[in-house]
């Protein structure tokens, strides 16, 4: 929960005062990297736990156009401490990036949150995904929206749906707008 208050606190206030993205820290291992796909191909594909809680996020809390929050996860720090804020992730016997918690990017002004998470595994990555979550509905409810809502998809899907009908969907379609 302090987390997600202190990303509502960055949230608060005017635009020109907001943090507008949180660069997320995690460990090395969750970072993305290639793996080779199991069985006789070998083919490889990208692996990123990162790109979940940037989802999770972005994709409930994008829909205010005068708010914004974006997850920033291919950064070894800030790139710009007025405008970002950062969350170091550390879990046991991981590989923690930066290695001195954050300690640097605090001493050099940045506004910075270490989150550490308990156990290794499976167990710290729904530990960091609850943590996700709470921020996610924090930040809603700060933003006077409902975090689960989503408009254009709904749009979207009864689009979908006039054009499916048998005998004239797309014409209905173009009577719908």
């Amino acid at each position: 929960f302090n987390t997600a208050e202190w990303l509502a606190r960055a949230q608060a206030g005017t635009a020109a005062a907001r943090k507008e993205a949180v660069v997320l820290l995690l460990p090395r291992e969750w970072r993305g990297a290639w793996h080779a796909r199991p069985g006789p191909s070998g083919a490889l594909e990208w692996r990123d736990a990162s790109l979940w809680f940037k989802q999770h996020v972005e994709e409930s809390l994008g829909k205010a156009p005068d708010r914004l929050l974006k997850v920033v996860t291919s950064l070894e720090g800030l790139t710009d401490a007025s405008k970002q804020l950062a969350l170091v992730v550390r879990a046991p016997g991981l590989t923690a990036l930066p290695a001195d918690g954050g300690e640097a990017l605090r001493a050099a002004g940045a506004d910075v949150r270490t989150l550490d998470l308990p156990g290794t595994g499976a167990l710290a990555l729904g530990a960091l995904f609850q943590t996700f979550t709470v921020i996610k509905y924090r930040l809603a409810e700060v933003w006077g929206m409902c975090a689960v809502n989503q408009p254009p998809v709904e749009c979207y899907k009864r689009i979908v749906a006039q054009l499916e009908k048998p005998g004239g969907g797309a014409a209905a379609t173009k009577a719908f707008f």
